[in-house]
């Protein structure tokens, strides 16, 4: 996969499948913190992942002077539009993981926004 990202877990999904939810898919891209370039050096102030305690990091993260990123808000994903089972729900995950990376992940989709853009805009955390 892209970027070194995992695939989505599809269990999460099912909810909004069995609903026929509209899913949004927001990307979240942090530019700086406390105005020095996202580095290798200063990326675990911002990103909680692998067996890192969540508390300690979330007060770390609160201690900080300022956070710039960029919000991109991606077309929907309409859920009646998938089948409600699990290979409904694999590739929904599949479409939410191509939409995240501002991909049209199949040909059906990308005709179903004909015309529709990302909303961008930029969201400085101080």
């Amino acid at each position: 996969m892209a970027n070194g990202w995992l695939p989505f877990q599809t269990a999460p999904l099912a909810a909004p499948l069995r609903n026929r939810s509209i899913i949004v898919p927001v990307t979240l891209v942090y530019k700086s913190v406390d105005d020095k370039a996202v580095s290798k050096a200063n990326r675990d102030l911002i990103y909680c992942y692998d067996e890192m305690d969540f508390l300690p990091h979330f007060w770390k993260l609160l201690s900080l002077r300022s956070i710039e990123a960029v919000v991109t808000v991606q077309p929907k994903i309409e859920c009646f539009r998938y089948r409600d089972n699990s290979a409904g729900r694999k590739k929904l995950a599949l479409d939410c993981y191509h939409r995240v990376l501002g991909e049209r992940a199949t040909m059906d989709l990308s005709q179903q926004e004909k015309g529709s853009a990302s909303m961008k805009g930029q969201v400085r955390l101080a």
